[in-house]
């Protein structure tokens, strides 16, 4: 598994810190190819896409 507090949270910080307009981040209990969340991660997706603005 990747840490997240090694590779993710770094990053989250970094965008928090230049504020990204509809910015969001989760974090998956899986391996690097999400070989056992890619349903998860791609409603996760569609969800996000859904509610964007350009959906609308």
């Amino acid at each position: 598994m990747t840490p997240p507090e090694v590779h993710h949270e770094p990053l989250v910080e970094a965008y928090e810190a230049q504020p990204v307009p509809r910015l969001e981040h989760h974090v998956f209990p899986t391996d690097h190819a999400l070989s056992d969340h890619r349903v998860a991660l791609a409603r996760t997706v569609v969800d996000f896409l859904d509610r964007s603005p350009a959906a609308a």
